[in-house]
């Protein structure tokens, strides 16, 4: 199935559109001004382990995290099927907004902090990749932001 272009998509939901477009500019306006202003808290360790994975949909990922995950103690933090190159939190906090803004109000409030890189100290944080290549993941630019 060919994707629909974002225009297409644009033109069938312009408040949508209008809305991610002004949320990506304020994003990014937040993450200059935090580069520029808070140097000391960025160069911070916030996760003692993270760990990537990264694999296929429907292929027992899920197994393989929750076993790494009862083998851990302490703080274990898990997100799932995030979007390479973008802050896992972030995506899963607009995630949240756009699709699922009634049933999932406290799952919302719960990722708004760490989307704007206020991370949640943790001894571990595992986050899973589906279909997406692997120099897309651990690419130069999510190294820099993360």
């Amino acid at each position: 199935m060919v994707a629909k272009s974002l225009i297409v998509k644009a033109l069938k939901k312009p408040n949508l559109a209008f809305k991610k477009g002004k949320r990506f500019l304020a994003h990014n306006l937040e993450d200059f001004i935090r580069i520029l202003t808070q140097q000391d808290k960025l160069l911070e360790i916030v996760n003692q382990k993270e760990i990537r994975v990264a694999g296929m949909k429907r292929t027992g990922n899920h197994a393989i995290i929750n076993w790494v995950k009862s083998q851990h103690t302490g703080e274990v933090g898990f997100l799932n099927n995030v979007s390479a190159n973008e802050n896992p939190y972030r995506y899963k906090y607009k995630n949240l907004q756009d699709n699922f803004p009634e049933h999932n109000k406290w799952a919302i409030e719960h990722n708004r902090k760490p989307a704007k890189i206020n991370f949640i100290k943790r001894d571990c944080l595992i986050y899973s990749y589906e279909d997406f290549p692997l120099d897309k993941i651990a690419s130069n630019k999510f190294e820099r932001n993360a």
